[in-house]
């Protein structure tokens, strides 16, 4: 078989692999374009910010400042909320937000810092990781009721759920 045609063979068969992959992952990346067609990013040019923009690359602009490190933003399965880590009276919290940035609230509180936030595929529901002391994954209401320890190993870190 000539050396062009085995290339476009192996292509397409990576192509179709990849696509089968993708098909079966039931959630969707924190970041990738969910039924509203937007990838959530963070943004640091000296102050940390989450952005949106369309799935080509175009009209990106902040829709909020962080002031935290690595603010993970995190799509709701139906593309209506994001919930990422922003500062809120000096401590990281996870908040929600409505897609254009508006209506934020935390959904965590006390003194412990959080990160990467997800949501569940029902999107009832964040998971996130809990640092103070030991650093474990919790779970929270989306409504910020009901937090919940899930991993609770003093003795080990849990980390990016």
């Amino acid at each position: 078989m000539p050396r062009s045609r085995v290339s476009l063979v192996l292509a397409v068969s990576l192509l179709a692999a990849a696509g089968i992959a993708a098909a079966a992952t039931s959630a969707p990346a924190s970041s990738f374009p969910g039924r509203n067609g937007k990838i959530a990013f963070a943004r640091d040019t000296g102050t940390p910010a989450i952005y949106v923009m369309n799935a080509d690359g175009s009209k990106a602009r902040q829709i909020a400042t962080s002031g935290a490190d690595a603010p993970a933003p995190s799509w709701s399965a139906d593309g209506k909320q994001l919930t990422y880590v922003a500062l809120v009276k000096g401590a990281a919290r996870v908040v929600v937000s409505d897609a254009a940035g508006k209506h934020a609230r935390p959904v965590t509180k006390g003194r412990a810092n959080v990160g990467s936030p997800t949501w569940s595929p029902d999107g009832t529901k964040i998971a996130y990781t809990r640092f103070l002391g030991a650093i474990d994954i919790w779970v929270v209401d989306a409504n910020g009721k009901h937090p919940k320890n899930l991993t609770n190993t003093p003795d080990a870190d849990e980390d990016d759920a």
